[in-house]
């Protein structure tokens, strides 16, 4: 049967991959300043050695938290910007520059759904972190969410669109349907430019991983870290208006249906769909 394994350590009484809804942890998402915040009422951070995936926090907000190092890894980072106690590199989370077991704790704010391979940003995460580091992650959505296609800095004819400011699709069509269907369903709404480059960034673009919540988690359990905590949110936090399109496909769009083909295409649980942003807790043993 396809999709996660729904119960595991069936003797201890306890699902390690249950995901507690909290609307708190969706909301916090939305602001790096009280992502940190919630980080910072979970983890130990005066004194600390933070690693940083995706993005770079301002100098302020860390030097306010009392931490000792603050090494952000970002591809677009610009070491040249950044203000002690933060230092930036310009890299991969997959290659930290730190020796082994260094690091106190490593924190991300709405990066875990652009990171790739995620084994890979795991796995340098337990090397640099020294026993008993916790990792905090909170980001979304998720491929698994109605906004998962995540359409986000696409530029056709000069316009730019967000998924926060433009709601260009019908929930989930990026699960449901492939790539022609979903331009020719969209064709006569946004035009024919629009909806080739909205069939290809669904498709195509490497800018989201495309790892649908139950995967996620998947990955994360089979890795060295422990898994502490994950928790979910249904909140968009944002004026989420997805356009009712009339076409021969509007019937695979039903809530029903695309919970059926979610789970014999994806084996993602009915349970999941809803759910856009996450949080995650991870120690390392």
């Amino acid at each position: 049967m396809p999709g996660v394994q729904q119960r595991r350590d069936a003797d201890a009484g306890r699902d390690r991959l249950t995901v507690t809804l909290d609307p708190e942890a969706g909301a916090l998402a939305l602001d790096e300043r009280e992502v940190l915040a919630r980080f910072a009422q979970r983890v130990p951070l005066r004194g600390s050695v933070v690693v940083e995936v995706g993005g770079c926090m301002p100098a302020d907000a860390v030097r306010a938290a009392g931490v000792a190092r603050w090494l952000a890894v970002d591809p677009v980072n610009d070491p040249a910007t950044a203000r002690p106690p933060v230092a930036a590199v310009g890299g991969c989370a997959s290659t930290i520059p730190l020796e082994d077991s260094s690091a106190d704790a490593a924190f991300s704010c709405n990066a875990f759904q652009h990171v790739g391979p995620l084994e890979d940003v795991l796995d340098e995460l337990h090397r640099v972190l020294r026993p008993g580091g916790r990792v905090y992650a909170s980001f979304g959505p998720v491929w698994s969410a109605p906004d998962g296609s995540h359409v986000e800095n696409l530029v056709v004819g000069g316009q730019r669109y967000d998924f926060w400011t433009s709601s260009l699709l019908p929930a989930w069509a990026h699960l449901v349907l492939a790539p022609d269907e979903l331009e020719e369903m969209v064709r006569d709404r946004h035009g024919p430019q629009l909806a080739t480059a909205l069939a290809a960034w669904v498709s195509e673009s490497e800018w989201i991983n495309r790892l649908p919540l139950h995967r996620l988690l998947e990955i994360v359990d089979a890795r060295e870290l422990e898994l502490e905590a994950v928790r979910g949110c249904r909140e968009f936090g944002y004026d989420f208006a997805p356009p009712d399109i009339q076409s021969p496909w509007s019937e695979r769009l039903a809530p029903a249906a695309v919970a059926a083909h979610a789970w014999a295409a994806y084996g993602i649980p009915a349970e999941h769909l809803p759910i856009r942003d996450v949080e995650l807790e991870l120690r390392c043993p």
